[in-house]
Order: C-alpha cells, then sequence, then structure tokens
C-alpha cells in the first residue's frame, strides 16, 4: 500500500506517472488532513469555499487545463457532501446553522453535478459517467444527514420544525441517488458483492484518466487494491443497507403513516414513533454516526 500523505511539492508522483501539483491540490490536501484530524467545522468552511471558487472560476476548455481541474473540483465536493452531516452530528451549532449548511452544501452539489453532467455529453469519453457518479453519494448521505435533523429538531425544539412529510420526501430522494449510483459504477450487479471486482476495474484504467485521478485525489489514495476496498466497503456497509431499509416494507409503512401527521402532538405521539426509529437507523447505516 502507498497512502498519500499531504505535503508540499511542486512534483507528485502517481504510480509512475508525473504530475504537477496545482495550487488549488494543495489546498484540496491541506484541507483533507484537516478533516482527518476531526476538524470538521473547518474543513467544512474551506471545502465549500473551494468548490465555489473552482465553480465560478472561468472554465477549462481545453483536455490539459479539465484534466487539472475537474479531479479537485469533483473530490472536493464530495467530501463535502460527507463532512457537512459530520460537523453537524459531532460539532456543536445552533439549529438554524446546521440547517443552512445541509441546504448550502445540497445547493453546490447539484450545480457541481449538472456541469459534470454538462461535460459528459460534450466529452462523453473523457469524463464518463462514472467519475462523477460518487457525488450521487455525497448528496445523498448530506439529504439523510438533512432531513434526520429536520425530523429530530421537532422533539428538540418542541415544535413542527418541518412537516414530516417533506422529510420522508428529502429521504426518498436520497435514496433515488443510490439506486442511480447503483447504476453507473461500472460493476455488474452480480459482482458488487466480490471485493476484487472493484479493484480489478480499477487496475484496468488509464492511471493517467480524469476518472481514475478522481478516485486517488477523493480518498488520497493510489493503490487499486486500497481504492477497490474503500469502494467495496461504501456499497456493502452503506449503499446497499441503506437502500435495502429504506425500501423494506417496515420502512415504507412508517414513513407512509407519518405523512398524515401534520399537529406537533400527533408528530410525537407514540404511534409515530416509527419515524423517529427510521431515521435514526438510516443515519446509522449509511454511515453519518
Amino acid at each position: 500500500m502507498r497512502k498519500i500523505g499531504c505535503f508540499i511539492a511542486a512534483i507528485f508522483v502517481f504510480s509512475g506517472s508525473v504530475f504537477a501539483i496545482s495550487k488549488n491540490e494543495i489546498v484540496y490536501r491541506n484541507i483533507y488532513q484537516t478533516e482527518k484530524l476531526g476538524f470538521y467545522a473547518k474543513a467544512r468552511q474551506d471545502y465549500f469555499g473551494l468548490t465555489r471558487d473552482l465553480l465560478n472560476k472561468k472554465q477549462p476548455t481545453t483536455v490539459p487545463a479539465l484534466t487539472d481541474r475537474i479531479p479537485i473540483l469533483v473530490s472536493t465536493a464530495f467530501r463535502l457532501g460527507i463532512v457537512t452531516s459530520k460537523t453537524s452530528f459531532y460539532d456543536v451549532h445552533p439549529l438554524s446553522y446546521q440547517l443552512d449548511m445541509f441546504k448550502a452544501t445540497d445547493d453546490v452539489l447539484e450545480d457541481v453535478i449538472l456541469y459534470m453532467t454538462q461535460l459528459h455529453e460534450q466529452y462523453p469519453n473523457l469524463v464518463p459517467k462514472q467519475q462523477y457518479a460518487m457525488l450521487f453519494f455525497a448528496r445523498a448521505y448530506n439529504r439523510v444527514g438533512w432531513s434526520s435533523k429536520l425530523v429530530f429538531a421537532i422533539p428538540w425544539k418542541q415544535y413542527v420544525v418541518h412537516p414530516p412529510s417533506d422529510c420522508v420526501m428529502m429521504l426518498n430522494s436520497a435514496a433515488e441517488d443510490l439506486v442511480y449510483l447503483k447504476d453507473v459504477e461500472g460493476i455488474p450487479e452480480a459482482e458488487k458483492s466480490a471485493p476484487t471486482a472493484w479493484s480489478s476495474r480499477l487496475k484496468k484504467m488509464d492511471k493517467n484518466s480524469l476518472e481514475y485521478r478522481t478516485y486517488q485525489l477523493t480518498n488520497l489514495e493510489d493503490d487499486p487494491d486500497e481504492l477497490g476496498s474503500i469502494f467495496f466497503k461504501r456499497y456493502t456497509q452503506n449503499i446497499l443497507p441503506t437502500l435495502v431499509y429504506i425500501r423494506s416494507q417496515p420502512t415504507v409503512e412508517a414513513l407512509e403513516e407519518s405523512r398524515h401527521n401534520t399537529s406537533y402532538q400527533d408528530i410525537i405521539s407514540k404511534k409515530n414513533a416509527g419515524l423517529f426509529d427510521v431515521f435514526g437507523e438510516v443515519t446509522r447505516k449509511i454511515g453519518i454516526n
């Protein structure tokens, strides 16, 4: 295993290839280390700023410029989607601030997904769907955290912060993102439970491609076996269990029943306990807590 640390340098070596490290990549690597040290609020703020900065700059129109910009943009947006829930659930913030964070992150992810979709339409071979499919996991992760906060804020604040029907709708949209991710990951469904299937696909890829570069940067790891293990665990421990749970009959029934509860007393009543059970379990299955 060759773990990629964070350090300031002008040249960096990935699997025998030499890349010049841009200023944006140096910034990203430093933010990544801030996240890994557990400073989620600071990391989230910096990821958000870098993502917005990359989106607002004049967009690249040449292949070399795309190669420099796009992997960093996707990696930064992905980590933003993850760390927003981390800082909300593990740090102490006012509720209004937490909800604003989730909303801002969702908006940014929407913008990046739209931009990447447009690039895919322009350069389908250079920018395959698999290269930015991870953003759908990040958006689902963010929406699970967001909707869960809205649900549990009701008994916490003792008023209906947001109607359960809207929270259920948001949770279902997260499930739709996970379904889309499963459909475009590039691994046959029957093989996804085999750890070697993920690393085998990575080993066949061009290590200089935008897709592989994005995978490397997202986890600061260049070993295909290690990357394959990360993807395998995410699928078997987070994506699949979350989807199975949300689509299970007991969950569907609990959510459907909760949609009709609009008053504070009805929402916190014992007969509606299934709503809180579902949102608590989903946050665990997707890996937030």
